[in-house]
């Protein structure tokens, strides 16, 4: 499969964007935790000293696949405002990660960092960040087109057709992996 030009040239900057916004998290570790449990709630389905029920984590799965197909949604649908909303949220995740990766390596161990981040990040992050680049390509359409026309209408059209073809799909799987397999080998 042959990526355009302007695609990739976007997934290359999308990405940039992304690994300085981890570094900021990892600078700013301290603050992260707190926030990370507001947006992501994951504390929440963990009594003390226990594991993961089998309710809990198809609870866990159904909202990490809701969440994360909804931000890859917005990505998309809200992309040509500007591109706001992708920046904000490849800015947002990334120093979330960053952050609470390196909690994890601090408390816990650079091993359980992984454990905890890749089996679901492997597909999780690509689709993320595709979700994002469909979103500023529609930026892009939408300031050449001066937000009319039926190009930029069909073009719209197209990039929400993504979502239930690759991305929900796509971000389902990753959500299998992080309530099943990635608690698993997390011993939760």
């Amino acid at each position: 499969m042959k990526m355009e030009r302007e695609t990739a040239v976007l997934f290359v900057l999308v990405t940039s964007l992304f690994i300085v916004s981890m570094y900021a998290g990892v600078n700013n570790r301290g603050e992260i935790y707190q926030l990370a449990k507001v947006f992501y709630g994951m504390g929440d389905y963990l009594k003390e000293g226990e594991g993961l029920t089998l309710y809990s984590k198809i609870m866990l799965f159904l909202i990490i696949w809701v969440r994360n197909t909804l931000v890859a949604t917005l990505n998309v649908a809200l992309g040509p405002i500007l591109g706001i909303f992708p920046i904000f949220t490849v800015f947002f995740n990334g120093y979330i990660i960053g952050g609470v990766t390196a909690i994890m390596v601090e408390r816990i161990s650079l091993e359980f960092a992984i454990k905890g981040i890749a089996p679901h990040g492997i597909i999780e992050l690509p689709t993320f960040l595709y979700s994002a680049v469909l979103g500023l390509k529609l930026a892009r359409k939408a300031i050449i087109h001066k937000f009319k026309g039926k190009e930029l209408t069909r073009y719209y059209v197209d990039s929400l057709k993504q979502i239930p073809k690759l991305i929900a799909p796509l971000l389902m799987i990753a959500a299998l992996i992080e309530a099943f397999i990635t608690t698993a080998l997390l011993g939760i």
